[in-house]
This record gives C-alpha cells, sequence and structure tokens, in this order.
C-alpha cells in the first residue's frame, strides 16, 4: 500500500511554533479574564489552549483527502465559535484562528485557504 504524501509535513516546524505562539498569547490576552472570573473566557481559552497542546503531539496531516478536509474544517470551525462567543474581533483568542487558515494555506495554497479546492475549484 502506497504512502500518501503530508502536503503540510515541510511545514510542521513552522507550524508548531505558530501553535504555541497563538497559545500564548491568547493565555496572555485572557489574563484579565482570570483574574475578573470571566469563566466564560477562561474556559474557551482553557479548551484552545488545551486543544493546540494536543496538536502538539499529534500535529494535523493533510493527505489531500477528504477525511484531511474535515478534520481541517472542524479545527476552524472549534476556533471560530471560540472567538465568536468570546467577543468577535474584541476577543483574547482572535489569535489562535491564524494556525488553522496558515495550515491550509500551506497544505492547497491561496485558493484551499478560501476553501476553493476543497469545494472542487
Amino acid at each position: 500500500m502506497e504512502e500518501r504524501h503530508d502536503l503540510i509535513g515541510a511545514f510542521r516546524p513552522a507550524i508548531l511554533g505558530i501553535r504555541v505562539g497563538t497559545s500564548a498569547i491568547s493565555l496572555a490576552l485572557s489574563a484579565p479574564a482570570f483574574v475578573d472570573g470571566d469563566w466564560w473566557v477562561v474556559g474557551w481559552c482553557l479548551v484552545i489552549v488545551g486543544y493546540n497542546i494536543f496538536r502538539l503531539f499529534k500535529p494535523l496531516r493533510d493527505l489531500d483527502d477528504t477525511a484531511s478536509i474535515v478534520r481541517m474544517i472542524a479545527e476552524v470551525t472549534i476556533h471560530v465559535v471560540a472567538v465568536n462567543v468570546t467577543g468577535y474581533w474584541g476577543s483574547p483568542l482572535v489569535f489562535a484562528l491564524i494556525t488553522a487558515v496558515m495550515m491550509a494555506g500551506f497544505g492547497r495554497g491561496f485558493a484551499g485557504s478560501f476553501g476553493a479546492r476543497s469545494l472542487g475549484g
């Protein structure tokens, strides 16, 4: 059985570095919520940071198949929901969106980062 090539494998160090950076920024920007007891923001921050820690040990792979697209869409969805429920563009988690968009761009090119390739474009 032929092993498929990971489209974002070559960019893994950059992706992991950005993931760590966006987690640190999310924690730093959420610090007031921790102090003020805004448990909604604290909870979502912990979800995002926990997810990013999980992905440090089990990075996403893009094997140019439907399952890879579904995993990337799921990652984007988690982050979009977290940002939307914690303040939209004023959310302390807004920088967490960078990683998912960056992975799509690295793996599938400019059009893929907007979903065109995944939609058959």
